[in-house]
This record gives C-alpha cells, sequence and structure tokens, in this order.
C-alpha cells in the first residue's frame, strides 16, 4: 500500500500546491468493482472536504486544499454531472482549416526534434508532396501529429534513392 496521487506528488515534488492534471477524465471510471473514481475525487475537488482529507496510508488527515486540478475529456457527456460541476469547462474546437492542420504539423516537428534530440533545422521540412501524404490525417489533431511523426522518422531515415517505401 502506498500513499494516494495528491500525497506522493506533494512528496515527491517537493511542492504543497501541485497541479495534477487528470487525462482523458471521460474515459475513466467505467466500473465501479473497486469504487468509481469519479466519487473518490469530488471530495478533492471541494476545498473544504479536501483541507481534512483523510489518507489511508498515513492514517492520517491531509490538508490538500491547495491542490489544482486540471482534466481533459474529449466529451463531456459521460461525466457525471456532480464531478462536471466542479469544474469550469472550457472547449476547444477541431482545427478549423488546413492552415491550423499545418501549425499541428509543425508543433508535431518541434516535439519530434525535442524528443530525439535534434536541433529543429536538421529536421527535414514538410513540403507539398509531404502534405499530401499527410492529408487523410487531417481530420483528427492527435493522428496528424502521430503520423507526422512517422513520415519524419521515414524521411530521415529513407535511403539514399530518396524514394519513401
Amino acid at each position: 500500500m502506498t500513499p494516494g496521487i495528491p500525497i506522493r506528488t506533494i512528496a515527491e515534488e517537493r511542492i504543497a500546491n501541485p497541479i495534477i492534471l487528470l487525462d482523458e477524465i471521460d474515459k475513466s471510471g467505467g466500473s465501479d468493482h473497486n469504487g468509481r473514481v469519479h466519487d473518490a475525487l469530488i471530495p478533492l475537488l471541494e476545498r473544504s472536504s479536501a483541507s481534512i482529507h483523510q489518507d489511508e496510508f498515513l492514517q492520517a488527515r491531509t490538508d490538500l486544499s491547495h491542490i489544482s486540478w486540471l482534466a481533459t475529456a474529449n466529451s463531456v457527456a459521460m461525466i457525471p454531472s456532480p464531478l462536471l460541476s466542479r469544474f469550469q469547462v472550457v472547449r476547444a474546437d477541431r482545427p478549423a482549416n488546413r492552415e491550423e492542420y499545418k501549425k499541428i504539423i509543425q508543433i508535431a516537428a518541434k516535439e519530434f526534434a525535442r524528443r530525439h534530440g535534434v536541433r529543429e533545422e536538421f529536421v527535414p521540412q514538410i513540403g507539398p508532396k509531404e502534405m499530401s501524404l499527410l492529408e487523410p490525417f487531417m481530420k483528427n489533431p492527435r493522428h496528424l501529429a502521430k503520423a507526422t511523426e512517422h513520415l519524419l522518422t521515414l524521411l530521415i531515415s529513407k535511403p539514399a534513392d530518396g524514394r519513401l517505401h
């Protein structure tokens, strides 16, 4: 048994007011076999109950009221209303046009360079030919970013004849 994520985060990062990101919260809580994750979160999101949170591992009362909670979701439809009411919902629309998708490609290329320790000027440029290969992925920003990284890997490792296989 170990302390919960909030206590571990505070201890490991040595900061009393961390920001904790709950990624794709709409996909959590599919089973209530061991309790519902959404129900466990609600007391942590309310300042009054978070300030007197009982940690089972420490067997002590803890003050988690200074934690900032962020959550992402593809849809709020599956998030129970008691949990949803404790967040300020900010909607982000899908990219509206080709120019916005080009920005995603540029960001993905920069991220590719950073992750692989390559200076940006050494990352292959995405020209019209490469753009046409990425076009089918321009319906989903996540898929486009992943496809961009795959394409850059192919471009870096392509044989001397210059053909993509």
